[in-house]
């Protein structure tokens, strides 16, 4: 609580779960009728290691301990004044924060025990100012979740600004996250306001976290701790007003232990986190996603496409692109002629089938194959190799013809190359290079 504790309204006192104001304008959080008060005095956001005060250019100023301040991180128990009116925050009455189950949230859906319990954690910290990291492969949904977080906490209304900081070159990723002035480097025509100042008075998301270079992760800390930026070239900073939420499938904490990510922006940006399952740990979320999924991709009735033998071969997937994955082959099923066929046979592209009916096979691969539709294209004694060793082989063909075929439709172009895969920027190039499709140095 924010309580006043000497002056005219002693006794009166707000919340400090979300971002408040003090003024003696009405609209203010706590309404003030010190004279000596200005109409937007100051304002007080919790922060992850206190409450963030902050002067919001008053005429008379704010004092703590007879010092004036324009910011200062307070903690529980902090005495502050303004006019004749004496502030403290202190501890307010204990609530209960228990996560209840929810059955979604916002467009996330969702019945496995797992995903409600998701659903609670994000329904609880959306409406505070608390930073949140989202943990999740990859497909399964995480810049969704963060943007239901913006859309549902006060900031609603603010600009909800993404960044995936595995799709900027090293040495653009400091003007890209800070801004730059005019002339500040060669190319710097213009001045450029950063990520950071483009999402003030919203939520940034930082997708990949776990990419950002060392020394970034250095300045990034400095924006959580002060909440402000200052431009490559400038010569002061820039006061920004921000929430963050960010996102990675890599393991943060083995990173820190391997010395690449540092131990106390894991910390700062790990206040709250939220593990999004993988599909394959949550199989009986499958009809309720399908059934979301064709209905945004409008399908009138998706039962008429999902057969009890669709679903069947649904649920017998892996889905290592999960939930992405499954959108994508039932919006499939909507677009093509051939769609519910697909997805009786298991999702495989026409072709694929025929080759299945016309390619002989060995008595062994044929027992083994199960009626799957990649046996007959294996080499002959294929699935007779060592596990590691087929699968390693496996994927070097699959990745080859994938993104041979985007090479050959978009040459170089790894922005729409990534954009048709679904993938990030960085791991496109990785893979175009490790199968020599991109010349070294190139790529846009």
């Amino acid at each position: 609580m924010l309580r006043v504790v000497a002056g005219r309204e002693s006794g009166a006192g707000v919340a400090l779960d979300v971002r408040v104001t003090v003024g003696t304008d009405p609209d203010s959080s706590l309404v003030l009728g010190d004279p000596l008060v200005s109409r937007h005095h100051l304002e007080v956001v919790p922060h992850d290691l206190g409450y963030l005060v902050r002067d919001r250019e008053s005429l008379n100023g704010t004092f703590y301990r007879g010092a004036q301040i324009h910011e200062i991180l307070l903690s529980v128990g902090a005495e502050f004044r303004i006019g004749s009116t004496v502030l403290r925050i202190e501890r307010g009455p204990e609530r209960s924060l228990s996560i209840e189950p929810r059955e979604g949230f916002g467009t996330l859906v969702g019945g496995s025990a797992a995903m409600q319990e998701v659903f609670g954690v994000l329904a609880a910290v959306a409406p505070t100012e608390t930073t949140v990291l989202i943990l999740g492969e990859t497909g399964t949904g995480k810049e969704l979740a963060a943007l239901e977080i913006h859309k549902n906490s006060p900031r609603s209304d603010g600009p909800f600004v993404v960044l995936d900081c595995g799709a900027i070159p090293n040495e653009l990723v400091e003007s890209e996250l800070f801004g730059h002035e005019k002339g500040a480097f060669t190319g710097a025509t213009t001045e450029h306001a950063g990520i950071f100042e483009q999402a003030s008075g919203g939520t940034v998301f930082l997708d990949e976290i776990g990419e950002l270079p060392l020394p970034m992760q250095t300045r990034l800390l400095r924006v959580i701790d002060q909440r402000t930026v200052r431009r490559v070239g400038a010569t002061r900073a820039r006061r920004v007003d921000l929430r963050i939420v960010a996102a990675t499938h890599r393991d943060l904490a083995q990173m820190v232990q391997a010395g690449s990510f540092r131990q106390d922006l894991y910390y700062r940006m790990g206040v709250v986190e939220v593990r999004l399952p993988p599909l394959r740990e949550r199989l009986e979320d499958i009809p309720l996603l399908a059934r979301h999924f064709l209905r945004r991709a409008g399908c009138g009735n998706p039962d008429e496409v999902l057969t009890p033998r669709v679903l069947e071969v649904l649920a017998t997937r892996a889905w290592p692109g999960n939930a992405r994955e499954l959108r994508n082959v039932v919006e499939r099923a909507v677009v093509l002629r051939d769609g519910v066929d697909a997805l009786g046979e298991g999702g495989a592209p026409p072709r694929a089938r025929e080759v299945a009916r016309e390619s002989p096979r060995g008595a062994g691969d044929a027992a083994a194959s199960n009626g799957s539709w990649l046996a007959p294209a294996l080499p002959p004694g294929f699935l007779h190799r060592g596990y590691k060793d087929a699968k390693e082989e496996l994927l070097i063909q699959f990745e080859s013809l994938f993104f041979g075929r985007l090479v050959a439709e978009h040459g170089s172009n790894i922005t729409r190359i990534a954009a048709e895969a679904e993938v990030d920027r960085h791991l496109v190039r990785t893979l175009l290079r490790k199968h020599g499709l991109l010349p070294e140095g190139d790529g846009t």
